[in-house]
């Protein structure tokens, strides 16, 4: 029988032990952390200050979470039950959020007349150690990184905000996109929309996915991959 303080899957049932005003604390705290490291290294590198303060983030939640008595698999990040179920799993949720972007992002960019401005990638172009750089950094940073943070830590944190309920999930999900999407504002009004859409179904894959971090881990970094590939083949415009 599954103990009341644990969850179907043997992760630890936060609900019970987290104080909201704790929780909202630690989300802005976060998330004031990453943006002020972000914000400061605007005028030089954007890019990689977003890094930086990621790569920061997951420090401090990994201290909280440490503070606390738990861990990462607090919001998912468990050893997967089956490698090939897992990547198969990656390869359809990723194929689905291909089908379910690209046309929004398309119709998004014919009503506002623009293109997401990642002007800041122009260097991968043709040039092969800055591929290989971006793709490197795209999986350590985006696919882990920024997974542990928004789908992990943020969503969980808002859903035990606000009760833990269905509804909680839906909200958080929402939430937690919106954030996402205005964490690019770097790539213009028209980057924050297609990635706060990104974000949003990114959350439904973890979801989806019993709030398992790997799949959307795989997911993230898939997506980076093949688009600084498309980039370095100049098949991407930049903005």
């Amino acid at each position: 029988m599954t103990n009341a303080r644990e969850s179907v899957d043997g992760r630890p049932n936060v609900y019970l032990k987290t104080d909201p005003a704790r929780s909202i604390l630690e989300i802005l705290t976060v998330l004031g952390v990453l943006y002020f490291i972000a914000l400061i290294g605007r005028t030089n590198d954007y890019q990689l200050a977003g890094a930086v303060g990621i790569l920061t983030a997951v420090i401090i939640v990994g201290e909280l979470l440490r503070q606390k008595g738990s861990s990462w698999r607090e919001f998912g990040l468990v050893k997967p039950e089956s490698l090939r179920k897992t990547l198969l799993g990656a390869l359809i949720a990723y194929v689905a959020m291909v089908v379910t972007v690209i046309p929004v992002g398309s119709l998004i960019v014919s009503i506002l007349g623009e293109t997401p401005d990642i002007s800041g990638f122009d260097n991968i172009r043709a040039n092969l150690p800055a591929l290989l750089f971006w793709i490197l950094l795209s999986w350590l940073v985006a696919g882990f990184g920024e997974e542990l943070i928004f789908r992990g830590f943020v969503m969980n944190r808002l859903a035990q905000v606000f009760g833990g309920s269905r509804s909680a999930w839906a909200g958080a999900l929402v939430i937690q996109a919106v954030i996402f999407g205005f964490g690019h504002s770097y790539q213009g009004t028209v980057g924050i929309i297609v990635t706060g859409v990104t974000g949003l179904v990114m959350g439904a894959i973890y979801l989806i996915a019993k709030r398992r971090l790997w799949i959307p881990i795989i997911v993230h970094g898939l997506n980076d991959t093949i688009g600084f590939t498309l980039l370095y083949f100049g098949l991407v415009p930049t903005g």
